[in-house]
């Protein structure tokens, strides 16, 4: 079956729908739910149209590679406190090294 068989407007069932992208009927339903496929329900059967099949394949689509990096998400929890104590760790320890560079020879010698 292609989507050419079908006239414009006629409906896919569920079945036809995993015949043509070769997905079982648990994962249909599974991925209509999870991944918010359109469909069409008509009492607790579901159905597709030609469009919503073409907006399903849109979903799955490789897309280009945006040229600028997506931007990075905000620290939080956990995340976000490790990474004040390790900036302020490292800020400490520069102070320390730059304090012992100014000390005399002889002074950093004794401690």
């Amino acid at each position: 079956m292609t989507i050419e068989d079908k006239q414009p407007g006629e409906l896919y069932t569920l079945e036809e729908i995993g015949e043509l992208l070769k997905l079982s009927r648990s994962t249909i339903y599974r991925r209509r739910k999870q991944d918010h496929w359109p469909h069409l329900q008509i009492g607790s059967e579901f159905r597709f149209t030609a469009e919503d099949l073409e907006a399903i394949q849109r979903l799955y689509r490789k897309q280009e590679p945006s040229p600028t990096p997506p931007p990075k998400r905000p620290l939080v929890g956990t995340k976000r406190s490790k990474a004040l104590a390790r900036s302020r760790n490292s800020r400490e320890g520069a102070e320390r090294g730059a304090a012992q560079s100014a000390e005399s020879p002889q002074e950093v010698r004794k401690a």
